[in-house]
């Protein structure tokens, strides 16, 4: 053995001859080391000393051990103390909250309808080909003032003519609600006419549907037939393009009215189609359709008590003809079914709670996780993960495999098993390309590098809590699993300490350089990555590796307890990061996109654990510097405060006592952690501080907090002022909507398992004591035994969660 990697063999493998009797002990030291005996991960080379084509042997005279390079995929302790001088954090802007409704479904994405006039004024797709988003947008009001509302000018508008005279659709005119959770309609009255609007997006289909309803008043006005029209309207802007942030591209737009089916396309090209509209209203009279904009109205004689009715069919395709047609499918479909089909889809796949409030902010956010994470490539019919199909996100349309699989997979399987099927095998497809890496374009090329141990666990996590829910063992032998396990294998291995089973990494979950380079709570998913490893190969009839991964899952396990708990202000805790490298080198810190509050929904303690409790208390007090104090503001850090007050409404909890705000000082309505990424409060501590389970009361504050607090008009967002419980960073957070329905009800699943278990406590206590009784009666009775197997928590549910009790979810 003339050459080894020191970080996977010693150096007392240097010099050895390899034999018979020595193969199989570097087999196993390789796969102790995270290498692959047939030199996946690593790499052999040889060199000849004898055969026919040699004059004569080569002969090894001297051999003497020379050290070339460390690894340079482990960060080393220098190379963090260098990474320091000059940290940098891509952190997000605020932003003001925008009365949107978005709606759409896994083709056609629909982020702009506006609250205020029920007018389209963007409207997006996925192409492959393009690795991203690619869009229409309205453009900005003439002249750079302020639009109808304060906006900018729209794709598409409604606009309703009674006797002459339009229906005044100004600011704040009209009542909306979300049909099933989902499907927005408003209606609105004006001296006795009642209008009614719906847009709703079929989930099956490539298109939308938006209804116009305009019923006259039965009082008043005379038998006499009213001429009433119902209309349309849009002006053409810009094409946008967003692989993270959206811009404008240069791009021709071409309209045309098809003679064939009747419908009016619009076509996108920039060379080749890019993509295409189409547009068909039955029965309605077309003012125009060219390169500057469009109208169209139907016209009718209302008597009193009569509807105006108008449909309008809105098809995307790749290019004109396919959009042109599938008009005519959705015509042939027929508003009232699509209408019925759609709400009847969503009536049996969405979440339900006792609470009114609560059902609704769940409903809204499951769907809004189930069709702005996930999206189908108009060019290629994949169906993938995204971060957020809306623009208003910060890193909107691209894949991170913690969104994909942490967040937006959980919801997904609650909603629609096959659904999450499909998605989670879409999703190991891009990840194999790149596992671990920052963000990846939607074609799995690398997008954004640096190296993240959570997104390298999260495909195997997720396949643990789909198998968990579905009982899917087909799933092992799908080619995303079969052969990309040994991908998932080397992605950790390459990670691992050379004495201590613990795994590093590069950035933390919030997307920033660590400070050291391994992280208790990437640990947790490593252990229980790990295990899921070893589930695979016992599932592929592969015991001997089963059994390694499982031995060094309890080897990174007991790693955890003995490298990672220190010495806190409030008792033993989990540190955020360490570096066995550096002893006391400790960091004291939480982040609430890989909180340490999650360990105990990970597995890798259980909830009574006081190490754990302690560390959550910690989360929760003055210590934190980024707990915000009762102005609001984050608290320095090893701040004394008197007190134990809690904020009414906290999403994540009060302060433990001698850790509350100052006397007399009202607290924030929305208070919670925050971190460097982000100071304020994160709506992700809500869902953590449910998912835990470490404190009953911050889990009601939780619950009340999802149910009371704005975000970004009622859905997830990064993170809300504290004050207000409006969003501040992070607006139209689509995986992360998935992660809090996930919360909510897992959450409710535990509690009901809760009530059922002290329910049959107290049966069979009844039942102890009526045995007593007959005993002491004469009639020789035993008494019953009582004895119960405890239902598990922590470590034996864990990250699975509760199975859903539903077919649908």
């Amino acid at each position: 053995m003339a050459a080894v990697r020191t970080d996977a063999l010693g150096l007392d493998w240097l010099g050895r001859r390899l034999g018979r009797g020595s193969v199989e002990e570097l087999k196993l030291a390789l796969l102790a080391g995270g290498l692959s005996p047939g030199g996946e991960a690593g790499e052999y080379h040889t060199l000849a000393v004898r055969g026919p084509p040699f004059g004569q042997l080569i002969q090894m005279e001297e051999a003497v051990p020379v050290l070339v390079r460390e690894d340079s995929r482990r960060p080393t302790s220098s190379d963090m103390e260098v990474r320091n001088l000059n940290e940098l954090l891509t952190v997000p802007a605020p932003v003001e909250p925008a009365p949107y409704l978005p709606v759409g479904n896994h083709v056609l994405a629909v982020p702009g309808l506006r609250v205020q006039d029920a007018a389209i004024d963007s409207l997006n797709v996925l192409l492959r080909r393009q690795r991203g988003l690619v869009g229409l947008d309205a453009p900005p009001a003439p002249g750079g003032g302020p639009a109808a509302g304060g906006f900018r000018q729209a794709l598409l508008r409604p606009w309703v003519e009674v006797e002459g005279r339009r229906f005044p659709l100004e600011l704040g005119w009209a009542d909306w609600e979300r049909l099933e959770g989902w499907v927005p309609r408003f209606s609105v009255e004006r001296e006795g006419w009642r209008l009614e609007g719906t847009v709703v997006c079929p989930p099956q289909e490539r298109g939308l549907v938006y209804l116009l309803r305009l019923t006259r008043p039965t009082g008043g006005g005379g038998p006499a037939p009213s001429p009433v029209s119902l209309g349309l309207e849009g002006t053409w802007g810009r094409v946008s393009y967003a692989a993270l942030r959206p811009r404008p591209v240069e791009a021709t737009l071409h309209p045309s009215r098809d003679p064939w089916t009747g419908a009016l396309v619009l076509e996108v090209r920039s060379g080749l189609p890019l993509f295409a509209l189409g547009l068909a209203v039955p029965d309605a009279e077309v003012g125009r359709w060219d390169e500057r904009g469009w109208s169209v109205r139907r016209s009718y004689e209302l008597l009193p008590g009569e509807t105006a009715e108008l449909a309008a069919f809105l098809a995307v395709a790749p290019e004109g003809d396919g959009a042109a047609v599938t008009t005519v499918h959705l015509r042939r479909r027929g508003a009232a079914a699509l209408l019925h089909e759609s709400l009847a889809w969503l009536s049996r796949r969405r979440l339900r709670f006792d609470s009114p409030d609560l059902a609704a902010a769940v409903a809204q956010n499951q769907f809004f996780n189930c069709f702005f994470a996930v999206g189908e490539a108009l060019d290629a019919g994949t169906l993938q993960p995204l971060t957020s199909r809306s623009p208003r996100y910060y890193v909107c349309g691209a894949f991170w495999a913690r969104d994909a699989f942490l967040w937006t997979l959980p919801a997904l399987i609650l909603t629609d098993r096959e659904l999450a099927r499909r998605v989670l095998l879409g999703a190991l497809e891009l990840y194999l390309c790149h596992p671990g890496e920052h963000a990846l374009y939607p074609d799995g090329r690398l997008l954004y590098p640096g190296f993240e141990l959570d997104q390298a666990c999260a495909a195997l996590v997720a396949l643990d809590l789909y198998l968990h829910a579905t009982l899917d063992m087909g799933i092992y032998r799908e080619p995303q699993v079969y052969y990309g396990r040994h991908i998932m294998e080397n992605a950790l291995s390459q990670r691992r300490h050379p004495r201590v089973a613990l795994y590093s990494t590069f950035l933390d979950p919030c997307d920033d350089p660590v400070r050291n380079p391994y992280l208790t709570y990437d640990n947790a998913l490593a252990w229980r990555a790990l295990r899921v490893l070893g589930d695979i190969d016992e599932g592929l009839g592969d015991d001997g590796r089963a059994a390694y991964w499982r031995k060094e899952a309890e080897a990174v396990r007991k790693a955890i307890r003995r490298h990672c708990v220190v010495k806190g202000p409030l008792g033993d805790m989990f540190a955020w990061s360490v570096d066995p490298d550096r002893p006391g080198s400790e960091e004291l810190y939480d982040a609430p996109a890989g909180s340490l509050e999650l360990l105990s929904y990970l597995g890798v303690c259980d909830q009574d654990d006081p190490v754990y409790r302690n560390t959550v208390a910690w989360i929760y007090s003055a210590h934190n510097p980024f707990f915000p104090g009762s102005d609001g503001g984050p608290v320095e850090a090893g701040a004394s405060r008197a007190g134990g007050g809690t904020g009414a409404g906290a999403p994540a909890g009060a302060a433990p006592a001698g850790a509350g705000t100052d006397a007399g000082a009202a607290a924030p309505a929305f208070r919670g952690p925050g971190c460097r990424h982000a100071p304020a409060t994160w709506p992700l501590s809500a869902a953590n501080c449910l998912l835990g389970r470490s404190d009953r009361a911050r889990a009601q504050q939780a619950l009340r907090f999802f149910a009371e607090a704005e975000m970004d008009g009622g859905l997830f967002c990064e993170t809300v002022d504290p004050a207000t419980g409006r969003v501040r960073t992070g607006a139209a957070f689509a995986s992360g909507a998935g992660f809090m329905a996930t919360a909510v009800w897992a959450w409710f699943q535990e509690e009901r398992l809760e009530a059922e278990d002290r329910l049959r406590e107290a049966a069979a206590s009844r039942r102890r004591a009526a045995g007593l009784r007959r005993s002491r009666g004469g009639r020789g009775r035993q008494p019953a035994s009582g004895k119960q197997r405890p239902r598990a928590r922590g470590k034996g549910r864990g990250a699975a969660g509760p199975a859903p009790g539903r077919s649908g979810a």
